[in-house]
């Protein structure tokens, strides 16, 4: 059918395009796996049958991952390009952005995202993100007039609602569900 572009996703939470036209798309997963997928046309992305780089069974406990089977390249998935799991503590991806802006050169080539409940923040490079391979991940810490918060602690809730916006120069902006603040992202 024409009209579907690519498949297999849960909850694709944001789609954007990068410099190079590029487009990603962050995966929130079921129980255990948050992604970023290299888009392609015509690509299966796995779900309901995958979470990131691990089995799904469809028919039984969704929040159970198993290895892939020996047989998996029959499958023809198209894996994420990065991905972590819920051991951590961050349990749904929040979209973000390639930065293009010019205020903080220190992230440009990177694509910032998050975790919705945490309000942890996130970068991988963009020369990192490759399909086939995952691309490691970073935290990243912030700063308010000198001191390092976290939106923890900003908001006062165990559930930030972390979300990302961008405006027509490139510059980031997180927005705070739980408080409903936007904070622009600026250099020193």
């Amino acid at each position: 059918v024409k009209e579907i572009y690519a498949w297999g996703f849960r909850n694709p939470h944001r789609i954007t395009w990068t410099k190079k036209g590029d487009m990603l798309v962050s995966h929130i997963g079921g129980g255990n796996i948050e992604s970023v997928d290299l888009i392609e046309p015509g690509h299966d992305y796995g779900w309901p049958i995958r979470e990131g780089t691990f089995l799904l069974n469809p028919y039984g406990d969704l929040t159970k991952v198993y290895s892939l089977p020996p047989n998996d390249s029959n499958y023809n998935i198209t894996y994420p390009v990065v991905q972590y799991d819920h051991t951590w503590g961050w349990t749904a991806i929040s979209g973000g952005f390639e930065y293009s802006g010019a205020a903080i050169p220190q992230l440009s080539g990177k694509f910032i995202f998050g975790d919705i409940p945490s309000g942890k923040l996130f970068y991988v490079n963009m020369a990192d993100i490759k399909q086939g391979s995952q691309a490691p991940i970073y935290e990243w810490k912030f700063s308010i007039n000198g001191q390092q918060k976290t939106f923890k602690d900003l908001c006062g809730n165990g559930m930030v609602g972390l979300r990302f916006g961008r405006d027509a120069h490139g510059e980031l902006y997180i927005l705070t569900k739980a408080d409903g603040k936007m904070y622009k992202l600026v250099g020193r």
